[in-house]
């Protein structure tokens, strides 16, 4: 899997290698831009320069809230070029969700667009590490910002240097995480850990130099950056970035750019089989293989049918890179797939005691080879210590392993919501809502979309304070102004009192099994259904 590249197992070396090897061939399109690897591995360059101008140095980190571009590229390879870490943040998240992840990065420096300024710099006061602030974009002056402003041009503009004395076992990025009983927790991961990523996708799609892997999804994901961009880097492929994903653009961009690979989520081939009218034929488009989770085995033959383009997937996580894979030969899409060589996968109790086959428990990992899992949770040592308990990295994940050796995963063990590809913190959520005077307590679970396998809303269970009403619709438009698009609850039920465990801990699983009911109110639907 590792043929055609044996330097230095970093991502500014392999950009270097890529950039000297392939010179001005495509790496990527952005709107009508092209790059080449030679353009972005100079612009990593100089950005590294520019960077260690403001004083990022081997180990420091910068926060990233970009939107896709040239821009984004340039900054994390520049950054991952002087041995520092990108935290890269989501763009959807405002208000006091931002600024509790912002300082959960610890950065010193934040990178962000000039749109984003404005609602930025009033947080910055409580989010005392951070002193500058590059701004991408043209802004206004602002006398009374508590911190340095530098244009990105700046930092764009500084001296070409050669990569740090960078090892594959350092830090690169912290990738930010849902949490259940806290905030989210940043997820710290080395170089090593992100080719592996890269190359276990891009080996299972058999990529090389012709292929085209269309990216729609946003660079703050780790899918974006290490599944879809490093794959690319890695075999010397190309790229086709674009800002979100689009149904309406879907097919026009394949076929302008002759893209050959796309990663998908179940709601997406869903989408995707919605619109198949205005689709093209099965054999007037170039696409020849799809990869994703989230799907089931019945979409992936639908999607097999009508376009011709077979699916593929496995099973993965931040914390532990991608462990198992559909074999080619026979996927068996309604599993998780077999592991790979370099982890080793059991199933366990509660006790980390081995399950026999067929028995359900917590999916854990194991690396066979060195840094191909998390350094740990960034500043978070309990947290750590917790999720490698016994020598193995814990998912929070329940499945079984079936007679011929195929993982099926079955539910989460932690309280974790997923929408449309984002993991959504329950924490957050619900910190948010306590907020409101009128609101006594409240729960925040998942309950199924309808789309994909996996694939969550967000149902809020409130309980009023003695003596107040609430009105679910005055609560979903407070979450509105405090969270990112993706949190805000679709279903509101206000409840008279939340089960609880006799030590006052509220029984989430009770509030998922009752779900969504007559009192039950949709955001969608404007009222109770």
């Amino acid at each position: 899997m590792t043929a055609g590249y044996t330097g230095r197992r970093t991502l500014g070396a392999l950009l270097d290698h890529r950039a000297a090897e392939r010179g001005d061939a495509t790496f990527v399109w952005w709107r009508d831009e092209r790059l080449s690897y030679r353009e972005l591995a100079d612009r990593a360059a100089r950005a590294c320069g520019g960077f260690a101008e403001l004083g990022v140095g081997a180990g420091d980190v910068v926060a990233l809230l970009l939107d896709n571009g040239p821009e984004f590229l340039a900054a994390w390879f520049g950054l991952a070029r002087l041995g520092a870490v990108e935290a890269p943040v989501n763009t959807a998240y405002k208000g006091w969700q931002l600024e509790s992840v912002l300082a959960e990065t610890g950065a010193a420096t934040l990178v962000v667009d000039a749109a984003r300024l404005p609602a930025v710099l009033p947080l910055l006061p409580r989010v005392p590490g951070i002193r500058t602030v590059v701004v991408v974009g043209e802004a206004e002056a602002d006398e009374a910002a508590s911190v340095a402003l530098v244009p990105w041009t700046a930092v764009a503009a500084g001296p070409s240097v050669p990569e740090a004395e960078v090892r594959p076992s350092d830090p690169v990025a912290i990738m930010l995480t849902s949490g259940t009983t806290s905030a989210s927790k940043g997820v710290l991961l080395c170089h090593e850990h992100e080719l592996t990523v890269a190359e276990v996708i891009g080996g299972h799609l058999r990529m090389d130099e012709s292929d085209v892997f269309y990216n729609y999804f946003p660079l703050f994901h780790n899918a974006s950056q290490a599944m879809i961009t490093l794959s690319a880097l890695r075999f010397g492929a190309s790229m086709v970035l674009t800002d979100r994903f689009s149904v309406r653009r879907f097919w026009p961009d394949v076929q302008r750019h002759g893209c050959t690979l796309f990663f998908c989520m179940g709601p997406m081939v869903d989408f995707l089989l919605a619109e198949a009218g205005a689709a093209p034929a099965r054999d007037d488009h170039t696409l020849r293989m799809g990869w994703g989770i989230g799907y089931g085995e019945s979409q992936a033959a639908r999607f097999a049918e009508r376009f011709g383009v077979p699916l593929l997937g496995g099973y993965g996580a931040t914390e532990i890179g991608m462990v198992t894979l559909h074999p080619h030969e026979r996927p068996r899409l309604e599993t998780a797939g077999t592991p790979l060589p370099h982890a080793e996968v059991q199933v366990v109790d509660a006790d980390d005691r081995p399950l026999p086959v067929g028995e359900v428990g917590e999916i854990v990992v194991r690396p066979r080879r060195p840094y191909v899992t998390t350094l740990g949770y960034h500043n978070r040592p309990a947290e750590t210590v917790a999720l490698m308990r016994n020598c193995w990295v814990h998912t929070g994940d329940a499945g079984r392993f079936d007679e011929e050796g195929y993982l099926h995963f079955v539910d989460r063990i932690k309280d974790v919501i997923r929408r449309r590809g984002e993991n959504i913190s329950s924490f957050e959520i619900e910190a948010v809502v306590t907020q409101i005077p009128a609101v006594l307590e409240c729960a925040a679970v998942a309950v199924p979309s309808g789309h994909g396998r996996h694939d969550d809303e967000v149902y809020l269970a409130v309980v009023a304070e003695p003596g107040q009403e609430l009105d679910p619709a005055k609560v979903v438009a407070y979450c509105a102004d405090q969270l990112a698009y993706f949190a805000v609850p679709r279903y509101v039920e206000v409840w008279d009192e939340l089960p609880k465990t006799p030590t006052g801990k509220i029984r989430k699983t009770e509030i998922r099994g009752r779900g969504v009911g007559p009192h039950t109110w949709d955001r969608n639907l404007g009222g109770s259904l």
